[in-house]
């Protein structure tokens, strides 16, 4: 995430304890009460039963993503299947 565009001159206030690189690990510390999880909408069960919620950060800013693989990859079904449909809602 952009933490330094988003925050400016308050990047210094921030106090990151760690990093996760998946979403679902980081709520299952939030649920055990050891900090929040800064993450992209979406990415975790925020359901009633869940405990947890979603609160957007200010101002809203817009992030590009890039998925990227070498060139000459060999893909398993399943992920030839999600490309293919990437490529067609986004293509």
């Amino acid at each position: 995430m952009d933490f330094p565009r988003w925050c400016g001159d308050n990047m210094d206030k921030l106090n990151f304890a760690g990093t996760v690189n998946l979403a679902y690990n980081g709520s299952v510390f939030v649920k055990e009460g050891l900090g929040y999880l800064l993450t992209f909408e979406h990415l975790v069960d925020i359901s009633e039963s869940s405990g947890l919620c979603f609160r957007p950060i200010k101002p809203t800013l817009e992030t590009n993503m890039y998925i990227i693989w070498k060139k000459y990859q060999v893909f398993s079904p399943i992920a030839e299947l999600f490309l293919k449909r990437l490529r067609q809602d986004y293509g």
